[in-house]
């Protein structure tokens, strides 16, 4: 059985040396997916779209506007780890009419069979606006022209087997650009193009809906402490190249034979250790045993996330 220094004396904060990390997180979707879909279909009812944009060009991008959803919620659900080997496939499924009526389950069956899938996901709805504002700064003697696109896409996700809508959600975004030069006609081609600009704002859409319906990763920082001497230094310089196992060898000879203070810091180290390895209860126990949680805010905050990320540990979809 280990035995640990029980930190009884802590030092200024203001003497205290600390790195910032960066760690995935893996993010629990809003929606709870069955298990047993395991794969998912793509899908666009042709000439569901409805636009109102200044430029003609927009004649050249309007059939692959659907594409730029398509493409980017591919790829998002590619990078979640439910879905990261599994082949998406992306289908033009005719309805009968474009109104926003939902597929037949025949058709849905059909497609997800073919397909081999256990879902459909469908843009149901395509709606992109855009307005363009020139304004004379008559201080900076320059112009100013903003543009922005209104994009509305209306998702709906399909459980054939059950016969279920599960999900039905309408995603609204609104982006905005802003150029400025003394010539008005540069500080337009100082803009996106309609092509940059249109396939971001579908993109966008696309991936903040995945992120409702499968879990994700995410980048987070933590603070590493590397204070009091320099193994504490060497150690946090260690996690920052990824050689966190050379870290921790370091964080528990300290965290086991102090001095208290040290031992204090070196707990929150291995806090932060153990959730990456998605030990969220080991976490918690090193952050109380340090008793940082209590007299350091930041630590009181870290403490709190982990809480709730064990909380919410049996929500992911796996």
């Amino acid at each position: 059985m280990l035995r640990y220094i029980i930190p009884s004396i802590l030092i200024f904060s203001s003497c205290i040396t600390q790195r910032r990390v960066s760690i995935d997180v893996l993010k629990a979707s809003e929606i709870k997916m069955p298990d047993s879909v395991k794969s998912m279909v793509l899908a666009y009812p042709g000439d569901s779209i409805e636009l109102d944009i200044t430029s003609d060009k927009i004649i050249k991008h309007q059939k692959a506007l659907p594409l730029y959803f398509l493409d980017a919620a591919d790829d998002a659900i590619g990078d979640s780890p439910r879905f990261a080997s599994k082949i998406i496939s992306i289908l033009i499924i005719p309805k009968k009419n474009a109104s926003l009526s939902q597929y037949t389950w025949n058709t849905i069956d059909s497609v997800c069979r073919a397909e081999s899938s256990e879902a459909l996901l469908s843009i149901e709805y395509i709606r992109i606006r855009d307005t363009v504002k020139l304004k004379y700064n008559q201080n900076s003697y320059d112009y100013t022209v903003s543009y922005s696109i209104i994009n509305d896409a209306l998702y709906r996700l399909y459980l054939p087997d059950e016969k279920l809508v599960l999900d039905e959600y309408l995603m609204r975004d609104t982006f905005m650009w802003y150029a400025s030069d003394a010539e008005a006609v540069n500080a337009y081609l100082a803009l996106p193009s309609l092509y940059e600009a249109l396939e971001y704002s579908c993109g966008r859409s696309a991936n903040r809906y995945i992120a409702r319906v499968v879990s994700y990763w995410e980048s987070q920082t933590r603070t590493i402490y590397a204070t009091f001497n320099t193994d504490m230094s060497h150690a946090a310089k260690l996690a920052t190249k990824g050689r966190w196992d050379d870290a921790y060898k370091i964080w528990m000879l300290y965290a086991r034979k102090g001095p208290g203070n040290i031992a204090a810091y070196a707990m929150c180290n291995l806090a932060v250790y153990a959730e990456i390895n998605d030990e969220f209860d080991t976490a918690i126990r090193w952050l109380k045993l340090s008793g940082l949680s209590i007299i350091r805010s930041d630590v009181g905050a870290y403490l709190k996330l982990l809480e709730e990320r064990n909380l919410r540990e049996d929500s992911f979809s796996k």
